[in-house]
């Protein structure tokens, strides 16, 4: 990269506008397989915000706040869901392959503030004991200082659903949480930029 900004610092400053732009909220309905049923819509601005700084949790605020505020994607009342990269136990976020603790404490105190009744906090790690990789992270620390719920996955609660108008995918596998209105309103994916297929 070009005018001596590093792949870490690039991705340092673009992890909090990777947060608020890959957001999406949608309720679900139990049939055979899952089907999305509604999607709500919301003002989130469209497009791509880079943030500058040395402070994650301050960045993930104002990338928030210019594709137009949490309170465009949050609503009083509402169940989220915060999915960030928790794959490894001992990389900080130097290494970018978790997400920032700041970034998930930041987003979870926007989803509060914005009236959230409920934020959790979850991930699929990539080992059997998703414990040193939640704990090693910072990340469960830092979400649960924020005042988010933080649990671990049960594999066996992954369902299929239907993707309408789907082009590469037609349907996938999700975690029943995600996709159970009763469980979830809000899904924000927070992950760490990445350059592999998945």
């Amino acid at each position: 990269m070009g005018d001596g900004i590093t792949r870490r610092k690039f991705l340092a400053a673009g992890l909090a506008a990777g947060a608020g732009l890959y957001a999406l909220s949608y309720l679900g309905s139990r049939q055979q397989t899952l089907k999305p049923k509604e999607f709500r819509e919301n003002d989130l601005k469209k497009g791509l915000v880079v943030v500058h700084g040395e402070d994650p949790r301050a960045m993930t605020r104002k990338a928030i706040e210019a594709v137009g505020g949490m309170d465009k994607l949050v609503k009083k009342g509402d169940i989220v869901v915060i999915k960030p990269n928790m794959a490894w136990a001992d990389k900080g976020p130097d290494w970018a392959t978790n997400t920032d603790p700041a970034v998930v404490a930041a987003l979870v105190e926007m989803c509060k503030e914005a009236g959230a009744a409920r934020v959790k906090v979850f991930d699929y790690t990539i080992s059997e004991n998703p414990r040193p990789a939640y704990e090693g992270s910072g990340i469960a620390q830092a979400a649960r200082k924020a005042g988010a719920d933080v649990f671990y996955v049960d594999k066996e609660r992954f369902v299929p659903v239907d993707i309408p108008d789907g082009a590469a995918l037609k349907s996938w596998t999700f975690y029943d949480e995600v996709v159970d209105a009763a469980k979830c309103n809000v899904l924000i994916n927070a992950p760490a930029a990445k350059h592999h297929g998945t």
